[in-house]
């Protein structure tokens, strides 16, 4: 039931899309408030989102087996799925996307026609380590990092490859840092050291599972005025960094 029907593009190991939704819900972002996924790939993220404010649930494009059942009341159905259809909420969308990859923003982008967005999501070709601000207003930053290989091709290409994430996590971090002071940022990854080489603490980190791979959602919360200076104290709340159920 985690499919919801539009998702025809995909790279490698894409995020499940009931996974993505239940992320979003567990940042706190609403329908409105400035959501930005730096390294978007296919899109999965901004659209459950986009899905959320347009009113549009979960899978209601989706084609079943047993509508093709002799007896099916295809008219009860339809009435079902249009009560299920939320009130679709007004204002900028506010949605961001990023990736390195042209061909990966051209998938988010079908994607996004197939899942029925009925707004534009601003796709941009950038590393994630060169974004800037999309609007003036914190927000929240919510993305699933690529992995082993993928992350490395990120990084500088003179290191060793076992350096390159490292050096990557360490450009984005000082981003983070020097232009999102305010937003709370959220990196959903199996990779745990991924705090390490960013060389910043999370305020928060929950235990999660991507399939059966285990993983973790952490949070770092940028506070404003904290990056003036490179020698100014830490950046981030002083709140334990203990698994949350």
């Amino acid at each position: 039931m985690f499919k919801r029907g539009w998702r025809t593009e995909t790279g490698e190991a894409p995020l499940r899309e009931n996974l993505a939704a239940g992320l979003i819900r567990m940042t706190g972002w609403k329908p409105g408030m400035p959501l930005l996924d730096p390294m978007c790939g296919s899109g999965t993220i901004l659209i459950e989102a986009a899905q959320m404010m347009a009113g549009i649930p979960p899978g209601i494009n989706r084609h079943f087996a047993f509508e093709r059942m002799q007896g099916f009341d295809r008219e009860w159905w339809q009435s079902m799925k249009e009560q299920a259809k939320r009130k679709a909420v007004t204002g900028p969308a506010m949605l961001f996307g990023s990736d390195i990859s042209t061909a990966m923003l051209a998938k988010a982008q079908k994607n996004i026609t197939n899942a029925g967005i009925p707004f534009n999501i601003p796709l941009q070709q950038i590393e994630a380590q060169e974004i800037k601000i999309p609007v003036d207003r914190p927000g929240i930053i919510l993305t699933n990092p690529p992995y082993g290989e993928r992350i490395t091709v990120r990084g500088n290409r003179h290191l060793e490859k076992d350096d390159r994430a490292s050096h990557f996590y360490q450009l984005f971090s000082t981003t983070l840092k020097q232009r999102f002071a305010g937003w709370s940022v959220y990196l959903f990854t199996a990779d745990l050291s991924v705090p390490k080489m960013m060389r910043l603490k999370e305020s928060q980190r929950t235990p999660l599972f991507n399939g059966a791979i285990e993983c973790r959602l952490f949070r770092f919360d940028m506070v404003s005025g904290s990056n003036r200076t490179e020698k100014a104290p830490r950046v981030f709340r002083r709140e334990p960094a203990q698994d949350t159920p």
